[in-house]
């Protein structure tokens, strides 16, 4: 699990070591880990090339903003879910390129493995 942030990289780790999260993740990646921040896919490939997945297909992207989406659906995941607890309104995220809307992150599991 890779967790994506237009943060950068000290503030991104003073968040997940705030809320607990480092034993939660596999990786943490800000734009200048990787290239370009959102919605660019360059952290979406990035990720996938440092944890070792074979095939984009098998990613699932999940953000709060329509430059989330379009940067998931750039990278060709196989999940681009918009999240309704986040910055922007279902309205907005429908506007995006995506697969699903869902109210929480704590329903991707269901469609990862549904």
């Amino acid at each position: 699990m890779c967790l994506t942030t237009g943060f950068s990289a000290s503030t991104r780790d003073r968040i997940i070591d705030a809320l607990g999260w480092r034993g939660s993740i596999d990786l943490a990646l800000s734009p200048a880990d990787a290239g370009r921040g959102r919605p660019y896919p360059d952290m979406i490939l990035s990720a996938l090339l440092r944890l070792g997945a074979d095939d984009v297909r098998d990613v699932a992207v999940a953000g709060d903003t329509t430059s989330d989406l379009l940067a998931g659906t750039r990278a060709g995941a196989a999940v681009v879910a918009g999240v309704l607890t986040g910055a922007h309104t279902r309205a907005e995220l429908e506007q995006a390129p995506h697969t699903h809307i869902i109210g929480s992150v704590a329903d991707l599991p269901a469609i990862i493995t549904g």
